[in-house]
């Protein structure tokens, strides 16, 4: 197989998974190395295929969208790094989606990191990683102010999940 049929087939693999796919599967699928998948996923972005990565995989950007369809909207809120395990639990176990993370930096203007947690497992996994490899929270370069992308089943339920999170004492106000 060439790397033109490899890539058309990671497409196809995207396009039709229902959940992430690592590099390191597309790599044990396909007999390469990790960064040859990577390099793929880059040209694949290159030929304008909307391909988002996250912690725990790739994962076409139009099946999100269409997988789902979900009512999607924005929420500021501002909260200490040790307040994130509630966030993330409150939106979670409210039935909402968290797509992403958008903090504006001073410099470099909004940055957006995708998320995709939409499990309590995906809450422990990504604490786990932030904690095994120190990371910092990208809300830490905004004093905690950063906004994020939720799905919810419609808009009052979004509304809902908003309300839980003002009950948090985290949510901006919009006045």
């Amino acid at each position: 197989m060439n790397a033109k049929q490899r890539r058309e087939k990671i497409l196809s693999l995207l396009t039709h998974a229902v959940n992430t796919i690592t590099a390191s599967q597309l790599a044990e699928e396909f007999g390469v190395s990790r960064q040859i998948i990577v390099s793929d996923i880059a040209i694949l972005r290159v030929n304008n295929y909307d391909i988002t990565s996250t912690n725990r995989g790739y994962r076409l950007t139009k099946n999100i969208d269409s997988a789902t369809k979900f009512y999607k909207g924005k929420v500021a809120v501002q909260h200490t790094a040790e307040q994130t395990l509630a966030e993330l639990h409150a939106i979670i176990n409210a039935g909402g989606i968290l797509y992403d993370i958008q903090i504006d930096h001073p410099v470099y203007g909004l940055i957006t990191a995708p998320l995709h947690i939409e499990h309590p497992s995906d809450i422990n996994q990504f604490m786990e990683e932030m904690s095994h490899q120190k990371g910092e929270l990208l809300s830490s370069l905004t004093n905690g102010v950063h906004i994020h992308t939720i799905g919810a089943k419609t808009p009052e339920h979004f509304a809902m999940i908003k309300e839980t999170l003002d009950q948090l004492g985290i949510l901006i106000d919009e006045q």
